[in-house]
Formats: structure tokens, sequence, C-alpha cells
């Protein structure tokens, strides 16, 4: 899982969105990770959830994938899907940034059949990218116009955020192009 080993439910409970409330509720969730209970995670703990997860996360950490772990101190914006989760433990008091997670009936028909052939989807593809200031500041807005969405009155605010999802991917490819293919 993206932010720490937590039950699916966390997931669903946080910012008080559950799967009972109408329109997608259930299928997308977001969070400040400054927000989350860190004394229920269990770093050493590496399990499939039900949720793809785009994370940007500030501080220093130590991140767990299945058979390694890493001590990273920059800015990072991290993908995960079911297949290929991992975890993150705060190793200082100032981590923060943004937690988004949803399932793929979320996405838009075209994107449920697409999601996983994505590179930061696939199981070895880059899946994590640093990020500069800028980069940081430019992700952030958008986690920001997000977390004003969620409880919005907005009727349409389902599809705003999953072009605010889009637009995490999208950035993420852009600043990890694709190898050109040359003809031959």
């Amino acid at each position: 899982m993206a932010i720490c080993d937590m039950p699916d439910d966390f997931y669903l409970s946080s910012n008080g969105l559950n799967e009972n409330q109408p329109g997608n509720w259930g299928n997308f969730n977001l969070c400040r990770a400054e927000e989350i209970d860190y004394g229920k995670c269990n770093p050493a703990a590496v399990e499939a959830g039900q949720f793809h997860k785009i994370s940007l996360l500030r501080g220093h950490n130590r991140y767990h994938f299945t058979g390694k772990s890493i001590d990273i101190s920059d800015t990072l914006l991290l993908f995960s899907n079911p297949q290929m989760p991992y975890t993150f433990q705060p190793l200082s008091n100032n981590t923060s940034g943004f937690c988004c997670f949803f399932r793929v009936p979320f996405l838009s028909e075209k994107m449920k059949q697409n999601i996983n052939q994505l590179p930061m989807f696939l199981q070895h593809g880059k899946s994590s990218f640093r990020l500069s200031d800028t980069q940081d500041a430019y992700i952030s807005r958008i986690y920001t116009k997000m977390l004003g969405e969620v409880h919005s009155d907005y009727i349409y605010k389902f599809d705003l955020l999953r072009n605010y999802v889009m637009e995490l991917i999208h950035y993420a490819l852009k600043i990890s192009p694709l190898p050109v293919k040359h003809p031959g």
C-alpha cells in the first residue's frame, strides 16, 4: 500500500468519505500525509490492496518495496497498484504531502482498460519520481484543487477529480519520457 500497511477501510474513511455515499464514493479518496496515524502502520508488511495510489511525499522516509528498503530524503511522486504495493515509514517529524487512492471503477472506460499498461503502473516500470521544488509546487497545486473539490456540492466533481488524477499521471509521463523508437 502506498502510505503504510493499513486496511482498505482507512482509505475509504479518511476525509469522511465512505462507500454508502452516492456517486463514486468508495472508489476514490485522498488525504494529506500529515493526517495519517503512523502508529497504525506496519512498515514491515507489504501487501496488495484494492487501490491504485498516487502519493506526493516530502521528508526523510524509508520506502519498503517487495524484498528491499531504501531511505530517501527527497520529494517523491510515487505510483502504486494492487499488484506492486509499497509502504513508507517516516524517519523524521517533517513528513508532508498528499495521497490519493482509487479503484479501477473510478476511472473512465478508456482508462479502465489501460491503467495497468502505463509505465508507472507496470511491475518493472518507473513508479517513483524525484521532484524539484518547481515540480513539487505544480503537483501540490493539483492536490490542493482535489482537496477543495472533495467536499464540494459540484455535481460533476468526480469528473473533475478524474481529470486531476489524469493530470498527475500525464505530468509524471512528461517528466520521464519514454525512449524514442527510431525507424530501422
